[in-house]
């Protein structure tokens, strides 16, 4: 469902005889950002869990962006305590280059009851840059690309057969989004002139 979705979006988004936004369409922005509901089953000690897409950003030229990541634990009978890890594989490409990191993990941890809790950041800890300086932090605020693309991978790591209820979101913006259309009176393909 969700592949056939995206697979609309993408051939309608921009599509037109004058190369103007139809406003039947989706406008671009709406790619850059979603909050999803998933239902992990505990694989015991496989580590097993579930993926799914939640930004999938095309801009067009380089640009800054800046991102605001969370996980929230909604339910779940997992109560003999176990875990929870909530990860962003991130994949950012320029030009005709692109990288595959993680952009945060979240640790949910409890030794009783099964949390219902938030995390977020709109930072995070990249690797060390400087083995000989292990106390100097590597924190990302920031990435630099024209396409950006964010899963989300939850694990729970609880007896076989327990399950959780995990909401998860990832949302981009331009650091600075100066456009075009500035420079041609204001006339946005999207609308987001009118304050919608």
């Amino acid at each position: 469902m969700r592949t056939t979705v995206f697979a609309a979006i993408a051939l309608c988004v921009g599509c037109g005889e004058t190369g103007e936004m139809s406003k039947a369409t989706i406008a671009p922005w709406h790619m850059w950002g979603t909050q999803e509901i998933v239902d992990v089953t505990s694989a015991g000690a496989s580590g097993r869990g579930q993926t799914l897409q939640l930004v999938k950003i095309n801009y067009g030229r380089p640009e800054t962006w800046r991102f605001f990541l969370y996980a929230q634990t909604l339910d779940g009978d997992a109560n003999a305590g176990g875990s929870l890890i909530v990860s962003f594989p991130t994949t950012i490409g320029l030009g005709r280059s692109q990288v595959t990191a993680p952009l945060g993990v979240f640790n949910f941890v409890w030794p009783a009851a099964f949390p219902k809790t938030v995390k977020f950041a709109s930072a995070s800890l990249g690797p060390l840059v400087d083995d000989a300086q292990p106390t100097i932090p590597n924190l990302v605020e920031t990435v630099v690309a024209e396409d950006i693309q964010v899963q989300a991978q939850v694990v729970l790591v609880a007896p076989a057969g327990k399950v959780a209820k995990v909401q998860v979101g990832a949302f981009f913006a331009p650091e600075g989004h100066v456009r075009p259309e500035w420079f041609k009176g204001g006339d946005y393909p999207g609308g987001e002139n009118k304050g919608h």
